[in-house]
């Protein structure tokens, strides 16, 4: 991971700013849960004695196949990957960043590589993580100097070589430069079924 020099730049500015006003940790109302498929958020203390119905295992991409490590239900669908519910209940881990779903995302191809840029002020670089199996892509990453977060999976087009891919990460973006497979360009980032036919493979159940 490479990150530019007015990135580190205004990491230090606002560091020494708040220097002498240190952040708190304390738990804010709406502070969501950081278990996977959680949907609750922090209301108040009352909050901890609701269950967290969640997936503690880890999200699995494997030829073409969506599920999770903990439980196995199997769909090539996408949205209805992440539309599955917990298998497990448990106490909730309450994150005291703020969640933001909606960020701006672009993204374009340039002599084989794919480059997405992810919008985001004040990214912290010992908190970005970005992992991939070579289809699916997904990014972890703490912005706004540390007060928001933002989880992103993407269902890549094609097929990227992990080990020539780099993450560059700016004042203002996540810069994500991906080696394709396949020098050939890409009609779109995502994969979609309805245009791109592959087969539809109904959801199942390990045993």
């Amino acid at each position: 991971m490479d990150v530019t020099p007015g990135a580190q730049a205004a990491l230090q500015r606002y560091r020494e700013q708040q220097g002498n006003n240190p952040t708190s940790n304390e738990l804010r109302i709406g502070a969501p849960c950081r278990n996977n498929a959680c949907d609750k958020s922090y209301s108040g203390p009352e909050s901890d004695a609701t269950p967290c119905i969640h997936h503690p295992g880890q999200a699995i991409f494997h030829e073409g196949m969506k599920y999770w490590s903990c439980c196995e239900k199997k769909t090539s669908n996408f949205n209805a990957f992440l539309a599955q519910g917990g298998c497990q209940r448990g106490k909730h881990q309450w994150s005291a960043n703020e969640k933001v779903e909606n960020i701006r995302d672009d993204w374009f191809s340039s002599n084989g590589t794919v480059t997405i840029n992810v919008y985001c002020k004040g990214a912290v670089p010992d908190d970005v993580r970005v992992t991939s199996d070579g289809q699916m892509l997904r990014l972890h990453v703490v912005h706004g100097f540390g007060k928001k977060e933002t989880d992103l999976i993407y269902d890549l087009w094609g097929e990227i070589i992990c080990s020539e891919s780099r993450v560059v990460v700016g004042e203002r973006k996540v810069e994500i430069i991906m080696k394709q497979k396949d020098v050939a360009g890409w009609p779109r980032l995502r994969y979609d079924p309805a245009l791109d036919g592959r087969e539809n493979v109904e959801e199942v159940v390990a045993e």
